[in-house]
């Protein structure tokens, strides 16, 4: 993994912000995605610290289904695609995704594990090769509401795949907004370190709608 020092800066500067904000925020059930019945699409942009691949756009969809008042699970797909004269990669993965949250007076403290499987297609110097694989991966955070329908979650995860060799640590800062009951917009930043590989700076910018 590359150098650790700008994700370090960055993470101090989101829980300094978390901790300002936690002083006048109070207890929000309108606030948030955590324990809500939705489905959601994003679009994707990686950029990607490399002479090789500038970066790689990509679409998810997912589907959230609160199981009781302490467990979410989701269920996802997601796409992603990059391609220049030498190199290219087509990518698509299904993932589902168990959280366990607990709600306190300053939001909602989670833990999650998700399983899934990669299907990969790429390019090098005109040579097609296909890399598919499982994966898991473990994430910890906090969605803290902002005000009575914002609300935004600090990340952190691992992720590898089960013939490893793949690792990657991904630092993740979101902001949800519900225009209306019904209707949510999403915007995420993930600085993301990536064993044996660049490391890459994902946005992503979407809709969650509620399932009734």
């Amino acid at each position: 993994m590359n150098s650790t020092k700008p994700v370090v800066l960055f993470v101090a500067a989101l829980l300094l912000g978390a901790s300002g904000l936690q002083a006048q925020l109070t207890p929000n059930a309108e606030a948030g995605l955590i324990g809500r019945r939705y489905a959601g699409f994003d679009f994707t942009y990686d950029r990607h610290n490399s002479d090789v691949i500038d970066y790689t756009f990509g679409a998810d969809a997912r589907t959230n289904l609160p199981l009781n008042d302490k467990l979410d699970l989701t269920f996802g797909y997601d796409l992603a695609h990059t391609n220049d004269s030498d190199h290219g990669l087509n990518h698509n993965a299904l993932h589902a995704t168990l959280l366990t949250y607990r709600r306190n007076e300053y939001g909602n403290a989670y833990f999650a594990g998700t399983l899934g499987q990669a299907w990969n297609r790429v390019k090098t110097f005109g040579v097609l090769a296909r890399d598919d694989d499982a994966f898991w991966a473990l994430t910890t955070g906090y969605e803290i509401p902002v005000g009575a329908v914002t609300a935004i979650n600090l990340g952190l995860s691992y992720r590898d795949a089960f013939r490893g060799n793949r690792a990657t640590l991904q630092y993740r800062a979101e902001a949800n907004h519900w225009f209306s009951s019904d209707f949510a917009g999403v915007v995420s930043a993930s600085y993301n370190q990536i064993k044996n590989a660049p490391d890459t700076l994902l946005f992503t910018a979407g809709v969650r709608w509620m399932l009734r």
